[in-house]
């Protein structure tokens, strides 16, 4: 079982007041970075708040993967004019072969949009995080699986670990096949 797709209940989990001005800020800086969508919408991974959030504020219907987007053909439901890719990337084992696999869902002009944190010099890794991806590292990787970066929006935020909080990057990327 892939631990993109965990059997948590999201209702269950309180969030903390810091947490939803993390959220909301990741859903301005993701909006800004969107503008309008046409659907159908693919939301690469588990179901989640997030997702589910955004949807509901532009008014669309989102489908979600299934499997571990690692090892196996993870979704076959068809063609998408828009895929979303929030905070996966750095949680693969593999990125290279998911973003190869990922452009049999895309037509002509799909809109790709995809963020992941980054912190440099010491890394987000946890128990979860595979990879921390610099931003040449990335346009490199985006570049050998066939996209290319149409806009980045980098913006700074800052984790809190027990008594302190961490400063990091966020990067925001709208991508499409060459």
């Amino acid at each position: 079982m892939s631990f993109l797709k965990p059997k948590l209940d999201y209702k269950m989990v309180e969030p903390t007041a810091y947490d939803e001005i993390i959220r909301s800020r990741r859903l301005k800086n993701t909006l800004e970075l969107m503008g309008d969508i046409k659907g159908p919408v693919l939301d690469v991974g588990a179901s989640n708040p997030f997702g589910n959030q955004l949807a509901d504020m532009l008014k669309i219907k989102i489908r979600n993967t299934e499997w571990d987007l690692d090892t196996t053909y993870w979704y076959s439901g068809g063609l998408f004019n828009t895929i979303w890719i929030f905070e996966v990337i750095e949680h693969l084992k593999n990125p290279d072969l998911f973003l190869r696999k990922l452009g049999y869902h895309c037509v002509k002009n799909t809109r790709i949009f995809l963020s992941y944190p980054y912190r440099p010099f010491v890394p987000l890794w946890n128990e979860n995080h595979f990879h921390e991806i610099e931003p040449n590292r990335f346009r490199e990787l985006i570049e050998s699986a066939g996209y290319e970066i149409v806009q980045c929006i980098r913006k700074w935020q800052s984790v809190k670990k027990k008594f302190i909080r961490i400063p990091y990057t966020h990067y925001y990327y709208e991508l499409r096949i060459r």
